[in-house]
């Protein structure tokens, strides 16, 4: 039957008689060729790579993360020292001097994995036990975290828009659906829709 090869390869070295050795050497540079032949038949066989993923997520869109200063400088036509972001919650000013590296005791190993210093802090602040806070990187891992730990595939949640979009999305990317309840006009919660929806 018809058969074709797959070289794992530069394409310079398809060309070469190098295919027929596992090593050769181009340019100074040694490479390691390998080939295989797989029939046309075979070949509708091989697992892609994409197989591998969840079916649910391979039917999600891709998520749209914010642009870096570089490109965002470029669409503007400003300098990245002319642009202040304001849609991301980042400190146009930087962070302050104590809190850089240069100022860590340790900052060739892993940080306290469970924040003890900074839950300390905020309880201190908020008023809670130390053991009721829960610190993670951004809201982003933490409301992925929590519906890791609550949802079911197939189970839903209530989301109230406009508000933050990683409702929506980790929510997908558990399996889980979305019942949506718009917020009144003055943004407040629609509390009688909500008790609704949940009954």
């Amino acid at each position: 039957s018809p058969s074709f090869s797959i070289h794992s390869s530069e394409a310079n070295l398809r060309k070469s008689r190098a295919l027929r050795k596992p090593f050769c050497s181009i340019r100074n540079r040694v490479y390691c060729v390998q080939s295989s032949s797989v029939s046309v038949d075979e070949s509708k066989n091989i697992t892609m790579g994409d197989s591998f993923i969840r079916p649910h997520l391979r039917q999600l869109a891709a998520y749209q993360p914010i642009l870096p200063f570089e490109v965002l400088s470029a669409q503007l036509g400003r300098k990245p020292e002319d642009i202040v972001k304001l849609d991301a919650n980042e400190n146009p000013f930087g962070p302050p001097p104590e809190a850089t590296l240069g100022n860590m005791k340790f900052p060739y190993v892993y940080p306290d994995p469970q924040s003890r210093r900074l839950r300390d802090a905020l309880a201190l602040d908020s008023g809670l036990e130390s053991e009721y806070i829960l610190v993670g990187c951004g809201a982003d891992e933490l409301i992925d975290l929590i519906m890791r730990c609550v949802l079911d595939p197939g189970e839903k949640i209530i989301d109230c828009p406009p508000t933050f979009s990683m409702y929506v999305f980790d929510a997908a990317v558990n399996g889980a659906g979305v019942i949506k309840v718009p917020r009144n006009p003055d943004f407040s919660l629609n509390v009688d829709r909500i008790a609704e929806v949940v009954e």
